[in-house]
């Protein structure tokens, strides 16, 4: 009787192995995209801000959200000249990046859009 309760515990113990390793892949699928889906609300925010309470100023800058992910932004200022006469409008490109560290290795996200404000003329 001893004998096939061991057994059955060690039918059972491989069984729930299996189980844990099929459903594992899922688990780490679930953490990146909730990772994504905070690194998108934040960049949003960040984002939101430019020209705002955040100049728009040409260059680059970095930080770090409250949630640990590290934030790269470069702003460009975009030519004027649009087949050789003045633009009515500026622009700038922006590039955001997101960085962050999962399951030992470095994740990412970029972010691009562009900014445009009635021109100086």
């Amino acid at each position: 009787m001893l004998t096939e309760v061991l057994v059955a515990l060690a039918i059972l113990a491989l069984g729930l192995t299996a189980l844990f390793r099929a459903m594992s892949p899922g688990v780490d699928a679930a953490a990146l995209a909730d990772r994504q889906r905070v690194a998108t609300i934040a960049a949003q925010s960040l984002l939101a801000e430019l020209g705002q309470s955040r100049p728009v100023a040409d260059g680059i800058s970095e930080g770090e959200f409250s949630s640990g992910q590290h934030w790269r932004l470069v702003i460009e200022k975009l030519p004027r000249a649009i087949e050789g006469q003045p633009h009515p409008l500026d622009g700038h490109r922006v590039t955001l990046s997101v960085t962050w560290r999962q399951d030992r290795q470095t994740r990412s996200l970029d972010f691009r859009t562009l900014l445009v404000a009635p021109g100086n003329e």
